[in-house]
């Protein structure tokens, strides 16, 4: 595994990547891309209960949104990447099947679940068994949760490789 170089701007490696958030590392035969995963946004039905979701569920800090609407709300995920909550979903009803999910990692797996029962979350593993944790063929776990618009979520501990 190698890390990308970076111009530090004259701070030292530690202070610069600290600043930067988690590392970025890659395999040494992993594709480069010109991208990166910027923004997740969702459509939901109520802006303000899905936002105090997130803010409880998940301990997301919510950031000003840039376009200058109410009906969207934006917030921190890993000091680059953001989620998106757009207000103003025009379906009453949609289809959310497991597989259409966004999924974060996190290297305090269990403090996560931890967090998610004092919320009053049910989660689950793949097979769907509420509070039974999925552990992957290569030893990650992760679990699904669902927000208070019926989006997926998945939270891993897959914090060194996809």
């Amino acid at each position: 595994m190698t890390f990308e170089a970076h111009d530090t701007g004259g701070c030292t490696a530690l202070d610069w990547a600290v600043a930067q958030g988690p590392l970025r590392a890659r395999r040494e035969d992993a594709p480069v891309s010109d991208f990166t995963l910027h923004h997740v946004s969702l459509y939901v039905r109520h802006v303000d209960a899905s936002a105090g979701f997130y803010m409880k569920a998940l301990g997301l800090e919510e950031i000003p949104n840039r376009v200058g609407r109410s009906d969207i709300r934006w917030f921190m995920l890993d000091g680059l990447r953001t989620l998106h909550l757009i207000g103003t979903d025009p379906e009453h009803e949609r289809a959310r099947p497991m597989s259409t999910h966004f999924a974060v990692s996190t290297t305090r797996f269990d403090a996560a679940l931890r967090r998610l029962d004092e919320a009053g979350v049910t989660w689950m593993n793949l097979a769907r068994r509420p509070g039974e944790v999925h552990v992957r063929g290569d030893g990650k776990r992760q679990i699904y949760f669902q927000d208070v618009d019926g989006h997926w979520i998945e939270i891993n501990d897959a914090s060194e490789e996809p």
